[in-house]
């Protein structure tokens, strides 16, 4: 199996765990790093209440661990085509929570 197809598997399987949404519209997988295309509605949300935002974060990065079988994983959340919120491991453990902008 290449890694594009893995890769499709993945988004597929989250895209149903998120089931029937127009929050989110657009879900990439490409090796380590999940990519959320999301509302401007649900980016002002989120925004608005960053500690939700940020355990949604984590929660993502939690299912890419169990689907890819990898820990060092990256979960970017774009809104707009711009980068808003990014997801990453911390070098000395845990992980981090980024926002890009503020509103």
């Amino acid at each position: 199996m290449d890694s594009n197809s893995n890769d499709e598997q993945i988004a597929d399987s989250i895209r149903r765990q998120l089931g029937d949404t127009a929050n989110v519209e657009q879900v990439f997988v490409r090796g380590d790093t999940l990519q959320l295309h999301i509302t401007d509605e649900f980016y002002r949300r989120l925004a608005g209440d960053r500690e939700r935002a940020r355990k949604i974060v984590l929660a993502f990065m939690e299912q890419m661990r169990t689907l890819t079988k990898l820990q060092d994983v990256t979960v970017r959340v774009f809104c707009r085509k711009e980068k808003m919120i990014e997801g990453k491991p911390k070098p000395w453990g845990g992980d981090n929570v980024t926002y890009m902008n503020d509103l």
